[in-house]
Order: structure tokens, then C-alpha cells, then sequence
């Protein structure tokens, strides 16, 4: 029989060489006040994660649907869209990096440029048609150095009177 030195932790039997492990919990746990603080904790995660997830597919469909709403022959800047929606402009990045996997040809992902009209990487359409051919076929000439031509005159501001958005800003932790 072994001798209880405390609650949590026993004292070897005769004969045995390693000590049993400690006890890290409580006796009373799964009742009382830390479960139910432990579930609400949970509860309120679960909840924030959940808001975030909304909040990041409504900062999609609104990142889409700026985009949607540049006319043929204009073009806009990541930077115009991401101070317009308050959004990160990585993520408006991201997506059009994607190139809208599911909206590739319903998307004129091609009217959307780098910093002050630049084209960034080379990305290609379905069938295979660069951004700069398809930036062409709507009579946006392209320079050498891969800067829009005349990019004052073309370029298209976002704002809630051309694109029909109100923008929802950035996703955030709600606190309890």
C-alpha cells in the first residue's frame, strides 16, 4: 500500500524504482467555476472565429465586386483598392493572384494594376493570354517598361458612387 505524502502527488511503493507521475489536475475538474470559464472561453472563441470567417467573405465579395466595377478600357491600382475598402493590400494581392479561381472569365482581374500603373507579374488568363494582350484588346496601351500609357486619364478611382460598395473595413477580434 502506498503512503500519501499529498493529494496530487504519492510516494513510491517499496521496490519500485521511478516514482508515479504527478496528478496535473485537479480533483474537481470538469465541474464548478473553471469548467464554466473554460467553456465560455471556448464559446467566445469559437464565436470570434466564426465573425472573422464573415468578415473575410464579405471583404471578398466586396474586393470582387470593385473589381467587377471598373469599366473596359480603365484601370485602378491595388493601393486604390485596399484604401478604398480598408482592407490589407496583400490580401487584394492575394486574390487577384488567384485570379479568382471560380470568376476567372466574369473577372477583369487585368484592369487592376500595381503602383502608379504598373504592370506587376506577368499572369495569364484561361487561355493563356497575358494581362498586357488582354489590357490591349480594350485600347490600354502598355509601354515598354510595362507602364500604362496616359495612366492619368485612364484610371479609375473606386468610390461608393461608381462601385455600388459600402466598405466593411478591416476583420478584427471581437472583446467580450
Amino acid at each position: 500500500m502506498a503512503r500519501v505524502v499529498s493529494p496530487t502527488i504519492r510516494a513510491p511503493e517499496p521496490g519500485s524504482f521511478l516514482p508515479p507521475r504527478p496528478s496535473i489536475h485537479p480533483p474537481d475538474v470538469g465541474t464548478g467555476l473553471m469548467s464554466t470559464m473554460t467553456s465560455i472561453a471556448r464559446d467566445s472563441l469559437f464565436g470570434n472565429a466564426l465573425a472573422i470567417k464573415a468578415t473575410y467573405t464579405r471583404m471578398n465579395d466586396d474586393i470582387l465586386r470593385v473589381v467587377r466595377a471598373i469599366p473596359s478600357g480603365r484601370v485602378t491600382t491595388v493601393d486604390a483598392i485596399s484604401e478604398f475598402l480598408d482592407v490589407p493590400a496583400r490580401h487584394v494581392t492575394y486574390l487577384l493572384a488567384r485570379r479568382f479561381d471560380g470568376d476567372r472569365e466574369s473577372s477583369p482581374w487585368h484592369r487592376v494594376l500595381a503602383h502608379r500603373g504598373a504592370i506587376g507579374r506577368t499572369l495569364c488568363d484561361a487561355h493563356g493570354r497575358s494581362q498586357i494582350e488582354l489590357l490591349a484588346a480594350e485600347g490600354v496601351d502598355v509601354g515598354y517598361r510595362g507602364r500604362v500609357e496616359d495612366f492619368a486619364a485612364r484610371y479609375f478611382q473606386p468610390s461608393i458612387e461608381t462601385t455600388g460598395v459600402v466598405p466593411a473595413g478591416r476583420p478584427g477580434l471581437r472583446l467580450i
